[in-house]
């Protein structure tokens, strides 16, 4: 009888477990999506990628190293961080690549929004 007792209060207190866990789950989900932080760091790499375009199709290298072209198929600037909105904070991290295929001479870029 005892036995018996105690495996109900174990599935019960399982059971609860499961609810409680899957409750704290969808409530961050709920708060992310209410919130628009997806979205808020979405459009920061977007941002980040238009930054890029605009650098690769002006040949703007100034900030991102003294020497070197976006002419030249081996540069690789290395990454660096936009303020977006202008708080102070880098809002999103933009790295170009060197040329990935020499007939197109298409470069990689990889932006990042940050959650700040």
């Amino acid at each position: 009888m005892a036995l018996t007792v105690v495996i109900i209060i174990i599935i019960m207190l399982g059971l609860l477990a499961t609810y409680v866990t899957q409750l704290g789950y969808n409530q961050r989900r709920l708060s992310d999506t209410a919130g628009g932080r997806r979205a808020k760091i979405y459009y920061r790499a977007q941002a980040g990628l238009v930054d890029a375009n605009w650098r690769i199709r002006t040949n703007y290298t100034a900030s991102l190293s003294p020497v070197g072209s976006f002419l030249v198929d081996g540069y690789d600037p290395g990454a660096y961080q936009l303020d977006v909105d202008g708080d102070g904070t880098n809002d999103t991290s933009v790295d170009i690549g060197p040329v990935t295929n020499a007939a197109t001479r298409q470069r990689s870029i990889l932006s990042t929004g940050l959650d700040n």
